[in-house]
């Protein structure tokens, strides 16, 4: 036990301990030297006349350098910082020291010992144990150095009276000895409860060293989450809620200082073809180098990634509206080098919408909505691909809007109504189906075209209701046609993306008592690209009921052959565009020909639409057409023709099978 509390601090798996240790002896050694030097000098002074000078004043006055510097160096580090092993290698230091200090100062009390009478010999043994109560109390934290100093200066006072054999005082000694022991044990608690304090200290600085690694990895993740809620994951660019953040902001400043904001919002055109063609890792890289030539393009103008393939850019304080537009023009030169893809090159094109802050009383919303409609504008004339939203096509926004509102507010009961179209067998002549074709007849606004009012139900979300309501209107049409006429009804982009309104359809079906394999949902390639998985399963969803499926306008997109062979199509129907001229045009008459030896090799019906000349007519069977639509053979009728167009149908089969025998 006694070998343990002799032992040196070295527990290095609780460093603050040391450290503790060592700050507070280099706090008390100063006091520690000074209350060896007042003690001593007071014994020297009161011994001046009795003893030698070596004992009173030269080896004093050595004891005294030896302190001084001893002091003064502990003074100089009292209150700088210390590592871990420097403060161990102090206070083994101070363990050594703690055996030469008791000897020198208790060789200086006690070499006056002999030379006094019994008064001076009491005032040596009282000072002697004063200063080592007082010592013991200045390194009470330092349990070791305590214990050794004790130890020492005890057995120096014992070496005495053996020596001398005067034991005149040694109870008086020997009482001192025993008050020492006591405090020995005493300062055994306070020196736990020191432990116990720097371990709780430990304890506090370990945990606010959590609190801070926890505080500094929360901000990091705040900020990181502040960034990915803020900027687009793939591109590194701002998002559209950054986007529309900073788009407020800045227009207030450029409201309030009166200078001219533009914005340009663009996107890529037959990126979604490509992005199919050659897949989505092609496709994201794709975006990731129009970001990177954004930024190389803009400078410092605020540019972002809205969503898809649709950027923004924005032109901050420029002198005027043509400026806007030059730089606008300018960033839509990206376009110009080829994009690189797996394989080698290819070329994108862009359509960019342009529009400048009116003035104070337009919002940044408003500057977006005209931006956004003048690159819907710009689509409708790939040719130029351009807009700068003006007078027209604010005129025309307006137009939009009205329309907008005359249609959710219109009696579709009265004002709705479905013509049909017929799709001829033209070696039988025979009525194969009708197609429905909504019309729009408004008291104010007069007949509407369904290229104008469809768009419009899309972008107000009123489309599904529409769609819901045409076709109870076309099977209640239909239920009298005879069994071998099929139905043929259009769906919209939006129609195939809704889940519900797929069920909803089927349920129309049901409670109308149409067989639905006279049912024919025609779809375009648009619908499909607008989310291929939710149309796939919706197409899945028809056919399981009893449904065909057509694909509308094919030929004109770029990902028409994908579709056909991974959509379960019964029909594709060949856009009118390839027909115009099929008499003249070698191209158009090899395109045609190649469709309808696909649809034959892949056993499923070829339409050949828009047919609207006689010539156009023969060269299409000549090659193998078989059912066509157009204006040659039948226009849209109402409802009440289809019994007239039937007759003259059974007319003209039973005049061409005449003429065939």
């Amino acid at each position: 036990m006694i070998r343990q509390e002799l032992k040196p601090p070295d527990d290095k798996s609780n460093p603050d301990l040391v450290i503790a240790q060592y700050k507070s002896l280099a706090r008390q050694a100063p006091l520690i030297y000074g209350i060896g030097l007042i003690g001593g000098w007071s014994l020297a002074i009161s011994h001046w006349n009795v003893a030698p000078l070596w004992a009173v004043f030269v080896y004093p006055l050595l004891v005294t350098i030896v302190s001084a510097v001893r002091g003064y160096t502990w003074a100089q580090v009292r209150n700088s910082d210390v590592t871990y092993a420097d403060a161990k290698r102090q206070l083994d230091r101070s363990n050594v020291m703690a055996i030469v200090v008791p000897i020198l100062f208790g060789f200086w009390g006690f070499s006056l010992f002999p030379y006094g009478d019994m008064a001076l010999q009491g005032h040596v043994i009282f000072t002697v144990c004063v200063g080592t109560v007082s010592v013991m109390f200045c390194v009470l934290h330092l349990r070791s150095a305590m214990l050794v100093g004790v130890v020492f200066i005890n057995l120096i006072g014992a070496s005495y009276f053996l020596i001398f054999q005067d034991f005149t005082h040694l109870p008086l000694f020997i009482s001192s000895v025993i008050f020492c022991i006591a405090l020995s044990f005493v300062f055994r608690n306070y020196y736990d409860d020191f432990i116990q304090l720097v371990q709780t200290g430990r304890a506090l600085k370990i945990k606010q060293s959590e609190l801070e690694l926890k505080a500094a990895e929360t901000q990091r993740l705040a900020g990181e989450n502040e960034k990915l809620a803020n900027h687009d994951p793939l591109t590194g660019l701002p998002n559209r809620r950054l986007f529309f953040s900073t788009l407020q902001t800045s227009c207030v400043k450029a409201n309030k200082a009166g200078t001219v904001y533009g914005l340009c919002i663009f996107d890529l055109g037959g990126f979604k073809a490509l992005n199919d063609l050659f897949g989505h890792v092609a496709g994201d890289n794709l975006l990731v180098q129009v970001a990177k030539r954004l930024k190389e393009k803009a400078g410092g103008e605020f540019i972002s990634r809205l969503g898809g393939d649709e950027f923004c850019y924005v032109v901050d304080n420029d002198a005027n509206a043509r400026e806007v537009e030059l730089k606008c023009r300018q960033i839509m030169e990206i376009f110009k080098a080829p994009f690189l893809v797996p394989g080698g090159g290819v070329s994108l094109s862009g359509y960019a919408g342009v529009a400048v802050l009116a003035g104070p009383e337009e919002t940044h919303v408003e500057l977006y909505e005209n931006a956004a409609f003048a690159l819907k504008v710009a689509k409708r004339k790939p040719e130029h691909g351009f807009v700068l939203f003006g007078d027209p096509q604010r005129q025309e926004m307006e137009q939009t809007i009205r329309l907008e509102r005359t249609l959710l507010n219109a009696n579709l009961a009265k004002e709705m109504t479905l013509e049909y179209q017929p799709i001829i067998d033209i070696h039988s002549y025979n009525v194969r189906g009708f197609e429905g074709l909504a019309r729009w007849d408004n008291p104010e606004l007069g007949r509407i075209p369904p290229s104008s009012f469809i768009p419009v139900a899309e972008h107000s979300g009123y489309i599904n209701q529409l769609t819901g309501y045409l076709m109870q209107r076309a099977l209640k049409d239909a239920r009298n046609w005879p069994d071998d006429v099929s139905l043929s009804f259009n769906l919209s982009p939006t129609n195939l993306s809704s889940k519900d309104l797929v069920s909803q359809l089927l349920q129309i079906v049901f409670q109308s008592g149409f067989d639905p394999n006279r049912l024919e949902f025609e779809i375009t390639e648009t619908a499909v690209m607008w989310d291929f998985d939710q149309a796939l399963l919706a197409v899945q969803q028809l056919k399981e009921k009893g449904a065909r499926i057509s694909l509308d306008d094919f030929g004109t997109g770029y990902s028409s052959l994908k579709f056909i062979h991974e959509l379960p199509l019964d029909k594709i129907k060949v856009d009118r565009s390839f027909v115009r001229d099929i008499n003249t045009d070698q191209t158009r008459h090899g395109i045609v020909k190649s469709l309808l030896t696909l649809s034959h090799d892949m056993n499923i019906d070829c339409v050949i639409e828009g047919v609207e000349t006689n010539a156009e007519l023969e060269i299409i069977r000549k090659i193998g057409g078989e059912l066509v639509q157009g204006y040659l053979l039948g226009k849209p009728m109402k409802p009440s023709d289809i019994p007239s167009c039937l007759k003259s149908s059974d007319k003209r089969q039973k005049t061409a099978w005449l003429t065939a025998s």
